[in-house]
């Protein structure tokens, strides 16, 4: 059973069908609706376990299908100096859960993007963020061994490497164009649409210092 799941507000049919397969398939201790992404659970039938947020996104709808559901509650300021997503981070972090994947946070404004992926390096959570696209993950090297991402070929057609919010030391293989511990300043464009090698059946990201961001695309862009 995976740790946590954390539903944003951002979805579609796309959304609503997978997350109602991650929870069937997948197994999670903790799922959390994040404001707006009560209304995903409540299209997807799914019961979160929390709630967190300022209500500011959440519809009225969403709101009865919680209390209908005795779904625990942690309700916020709408003046406050933290996202609602970085206050289900905290609350996750209480409880030692250092591994999360999301639904719904991909694919909106740019500045909530930036929020939520910086807060998950600033905080050392490694993710996964799914969307209908691309997926990302975060990765931060905490212990003696550095952190691997493990992207597929079969699955992604070209992926890119960051440093987010401090330079990062990664080194990437079965790639085009390979990188050996190389440090990565933030948002440079380095690492920037990298794609496999030919005999590679996946690329390997690896993380030796710091935190990266790892972006794969299912499409290639026009």
């Amino acid at each position: 059973m995976k740790q946590a799941l954390l539903i944003g507000p951002i979805f579609d049919k796309w959304h609503i069908d997978h997350l109602a397969h991650l929870v069937a398939s997948e197994g999670y201790v903790h799922i959390i609706a994040v404001d707006g992404g009560a209304e995903a659970c409540r299209l997807a039938q799914v019961i979160p376990t929390l709630y967190v947020g300022d209500k500011d996104s959440i519809s009225d709808e969403a709101l009865a299908y919680i209390e209908l559901m005795q779904v625990e509650r942690v309700e916020l300021q709408r003046q406050k100096d933290v996202s609602d997503f970085s206050s289900a981070l905290t609350w996750l972090g209480e409880r030692d859960v250092r591994s999360i994947e999301t639904l719904g946070f991909v694919g909106g404004r740019l500045d909530h993007q930036l929020a939520v992926l910086g807060e998950m390096l600033h905080q050392q959570i490694d993710g996964i963020f799914y969307d209908e696209k691309q997926t990302l993950w975060t990765a931060t090297q905490r212990g003696r061994l550095p952190k691997k991402v493990v992207v597929s070929k079969a699955e992604y057609a070209n992926f890119s490497v960051f440093a987010l919010i401090a330079p990062a030391c990664v080194s990437v293989d079965g790639a085009v164009w390979p990188l050996e511990k190389c440090v990565l300043r933030p948002c440079v464009s380095l690492g920037l649409s990298n794609e496999f090698a030919p005999k590679a059946f996946d690329a390997r990201v690896l993380v030796h210092e710091g935190g990266a961001l790892v972006i794969a695309n299912k499409e290639l862009s026009e």
